[in-house]
């Protein structure tokens, strides 16, 4: 028997095949064990040079000269709303036209701002049509055409057969908003087990080639410097610590670039712990992480969202990191606190130091939260347990 064609739609300008990231990656190899899977990259229909493979924590937050003159925020994005419904209406028909004479079985869209091509087109065809929605997508106060955006926010959600979310989080506020529960598919993010495992050997390497014995307790954070991160948190907390006399025992590595990484820097000499309790390297090739975090003993997260749980956390757990999150009830839906990490106040770095010193206290619990992390990760959050499942879902109730 024909396998099943499902059409998987990346709708942004910025979203290329050559370079899919981490998360859709995992979930276009998954989904092709079982079924024919059909991509399409808005990116790669407007003929410019590809992105070229990001490395980790390496997120393109720098702005433009312009976008730095509030008085042209509204006339920038409205610019790029009007960029995002011409790329829609020519989605449509590079769909229209490229996969007329599939036998397509279900389209699923990766939402993207002003772009509902996968929705017509499922339409069209009277196909059943599954909504990847992102709240953050018009997270700006003014454009002139931000209430045609919301309107077409709203519109595929009622038109939606399916929406898959990240957090239960999302769910409750989806359903809040007016839009059938029944319809609303949670799955959230999740970790390759086979490739974020701990290897001690890699780890004591890496250590080595840090200079880092291995009686001392290495800290690390690896990910963007994005607003969102608040890594500057961890440097007050770093702070904290070595003031309280513990620059000879702990070790802080952080890893990664972004907007904020030359403000960490900056603050990092004035506070004189730069190269003395803590180290810091821009982003590496995202093959190289798991030999990272097999050296580290505590990962911290210094900051995040409030609706959903990054993957850079189920990383860090899978790898048998004790895991130092905000306490977010999105992070709580994956790390329980003093079972398989522990939540800190966000934005609080005195709590963040304290919960630090609270693991550096009592090392039997650095190793026991690690173990529960990776058997949480492999029993709840694996891609298969996440976005596999969500699908199988989705597969069963449309009878196809």
């Amino acid at each position: 028997m024909a396998r099943k064609k499902i059409i998987y739609i990346i709708s942004p300008r910025s979203a290329f095949s050559n370079n899919p990231g981490r998360k859709i990656s995992s979930i276009i190899n998954l989904w092709k064990k079982k079924y024919e899977i059909i991509t399409f990259f808005g990116g790669d229909i407007l003929k410019k040079t590809p992105l070229l493979e990001s490395s980790y924590g390496n997120v393109n937050t720098y702005e433009k000269s312009y976008r730095k003159f509030i008085l042209l925020k509204p006339l920038v994005h409205t610019v790029s709303e009007m960029k995002d419904i011409i790329h829609n209406v020519h989605s449509y028909f590079f769909l229209k036209k490229q996969y007329k004479n599939e036998n397509i079985s279900l389209v699923w869209e990766r939402s993207s701002r002003l772009h509902f091509a996968g929705l017509i087109y499922a339409k069209k065809y009277k196909l059943p049509y599954v909504l990847e929605w992102k709240d953050n997508l018009i997270n700006y106060k003014f454009s002139f055409l931000k209430p045609i955006a919301l309107y077409f926010e709203s519109y595929k959600c009622k038109q939606a057969n399916y929406i898959v979310v990240e957090s239960h989080v999302l769910k409750n506020k989806l359903s809040k908003n007016g839009v059938n529960l029944k319809k609303i598919i949670v799955a959230h993010n999740a970790s390759d087990t086979l490739a974020f495992v701990k290897n001690d050997f890699a780890g004591q390497k890496y250590r080595e080639s840090l200079g880092i014995d291995k009686n001392i307790y290495l800290i690390g954070y690896l990910g963007s410097y994005a607003f969102y991160h608040d890594t500057i948190r961890l440097i007050l907390a770093i702070d904290i610590l070595k003031k309280k006399g513990y620059i000879n025992k702990i070790k802080f590595l952080m890893v990664g670039n972004g907007k904020e990484y030359k403000q960490c820097v900056e603050v990092a000499k004035e506070k004189k712990l730069l190269n003395n309790i803590l180290i810091m390297r821009e982003a590496v090739p995202k093959e190289i992480v798991p030999n990272i975090l097999s050296a580290i003993d505590i990962s911290v997260l210094p900051g995040s969202t409030d609706i959903i749980s990054p993957i850079k956390i189920l990383e860090y757990m899978a790898s048998e990191t004790a895991v130092i999150v905000p306490n977010y009830q999105c992070n709580k839906e994956v790390v329980i606190n003093k079972i398989n990490g522990l939540l800190f106040e966000p934005k609080n770095e005195i709590d963040l130091a304290n919960k630090i010193e609270l693991l550096i206290k009592n090392p039997k619990d650095i190793e026991s939260y690690g173990k529960n992390a990776r058997e949480t990760v492999i029993k709840d959050f694996s891609w298969e347990n996440t976005w596999g499942k969500a699908l199988e879902n989705i597969i069963g109730k449309e009878n196809l």
